[in-house]
């Protein structure tokens, strides 16, 4: 497989090109995730983020792979991964969290949002885990009926949810992801009278949400992953938003600290239209990770050496992205692989995000 060029394998983009300046170890990245296809969330930003990331460093050729949140597609870009000799994966959202299977085989390292017990996974943000941290900020907020507002077939994320906390009662309403109307789903949680709504839902659902909430005069506390909280989201609500508590694993992508602006700067040279999101946060900062691992390596790298220096990184920094990295494996068999668990709560004012907390641990929160 040749990364030098645009080439198409199957419904599969691939395209690469080549970082320059500093030197460095040659070796090849390949940028996979959900960049097009059917869902309403997805995140072609990360590879702008990435090329940011690498802006100075010679040596390094990045691929990228669109898996349009398709099982072949993601099989596809797995195969070329292998054939093309990529020596790590830097996986934004999309399919590969779901099974990484000819990654793990092969040997090639995956960071970012990947499953949290293959031995090659350097798990940065995991769906389960962050929305743990939805579950965590809730009881923090005091709440302690909590219900909870889910797509169909997400029942992992809510039971997640649940686990961050101990309740008096639960109510979960399920929608499809496509519903219409979400009155009837927000009227069977007032019934309930919870003090809390948990939203597991898609960017465009939360806007349908809150509409509803408001017609029913619900006064409760809403919560849901930062990712989800799109500009396009918040800016549709205005100040309905005001009061969202918001659950990041890495620092908001809206708030004013020198790593986003940082980001922020390296990736509009690159592409002015790109967005700075938590996607791409998490992006860069996994790629901060994979240059430190790089600069580790005995020899020539390696999917094996890439591997090993991962393996062997203690205290990384990611210039304030995420809490110092540690690949220290958890006790938790389910979640032996996930190394960023932390969260870090904000809450919507005038449309920015305000932390209401610092990082904090997850570990007793992931249920196995």
């Amino acid at each position: 497989m040749v990364f030098s060029t645009a080439v198409a394998i199957g419904a599969v983009g691939i395209s690469g090109t080549t970082a320059g300046a500093a030197s460095s170890k040659p070796y090849t990245v390949m940028v996979e995730g959900g960049f097009t296809g059917p869902a309403s969330y997805t995140v072609p930003e990360i590879v702008t983020a990435v090329k940011a990331a690498y802006k100075g460093v010679s040596g390094v050729k990045i691929v990228t792979c669109d898996d349009q949140f398709s099982s072949s597609d993601d099989l596809t870009c797995q195969h070329a991964a292998v054939t093309g000799g990529v020596d790590v994966v830097i996986a934004g959202f999309g399919y590969l969290e779901a099974n990484e299977s000819i990654l793990t085989k092969a040997g090639i390292p995956v960071i970012d949002t990947t499953d949290t017990t293959s031995p090659n996974s350097f798990a940065i943000t995991s769906g389960n885990g962050e929305y743990a941290g939805i579950g965590v900020g809730l009881v923090k907020a005091g709440c302690r009926r909590l219900g909870i507002l889910e797509i169909d077939g997400t029942s992992s994320l809510a039971d997640a949810i649940i686990g961050g906390g101990k309740w008096q009662s639960i109510t979960q309403a399920s929608i499809p992801a496509d519903a219409p109307d979400l009155t009837p789903s927000i009227a069977k949680l007032a019934e309930a009278k919870v003090q809390c709504i948990a939203l597991s839902v898609e960017p465009n659902t939360v806007i349908q949400a809150m509409t509803a909430i408001k017609q029913d005069n619900l006064k409760v506390k809403v919560a849901m992953v930062s990712a989800i909280l799109t500009p396009q989201v918040l800016s549709s609500l205005g100040s309905e938003a005001d009061g969202f508590i918001s659950i990041e694993s890495e620092v908001d992508a809206g708030v004013k600290t020198p790593v986003i602006a940082t980001i922020t700067k390296g990736m509009k040279a690159i592409n002015p239209s790109s967005p700075v999101t938590a996607a791409a946060v998490a992006a860069w900062g996994s790629a901060k990770l994979v240059q430190d691992a790089a600069q580790n390596v005995k020899g020539a790298v390696t999917p094996a050496s890439m591997l090993k220096a991962m393996n062997g990184l203690r205290n990384a920094s990611t210039d304030g992205v995420i809490p110092p990295f540690s690949a220290i494996p958890l006790k938790n068999p389910a979640y032996t692989r996930f190394f960023n668990h932390y969260a870090i709560d904000y809450v919507i004012e005038n449309g920015r995000p305000k932390p209401l907390t610092g990082f904090y641990d997850l570990t007793s929160a992931l249920k196995s």
